[in-house]
């Protein structure tokens, strides 16, 4: 996914630049939500090898599994909502 972002990071500055946040906002969700769930796993991952903190790094992965969950159905929506577009662009590759 991480990959996928820098891929894309110039689509990225363009939606940003020309104000089309709106019209791809379902994409800016799940960017958002993958970093959310990125940086949750994270710092539960950093509390367990500073120890003593059990009970904030559970209540840390307690909130990881939800918003996974969240980011499992927007993943899912974006792939089916561009299902049409894989087997054009491959035979494009294809094709060249």
């Amino acid at each position: 996914m991480l990959f996928h972002i820098i891929l894309h990071w110039s689509w990225f500055k363009t939606i940003i630049k020309k104000n089309l946040i709106a019209k791809n906002r379902n994409v800016i969700m799940l960017s958002t939500i993958f970093i959310l769930v990125a940086i949750t796993g994270y710092v539960s991952w950093l509390i367990d090898l500073k120890g003593n903190h059990e009970l904030l790094r559970r209540i840390i992965l307690e909130i990881h599994d939800k918003i996974s969950i969240i980011f499992l159905i927007f993943l899912l929506l974006h792939v089916v909502k561009r299902f049409k577009w894989y087997p054009k662009t491959l035979s494009r590759i294809r094709d060249n």
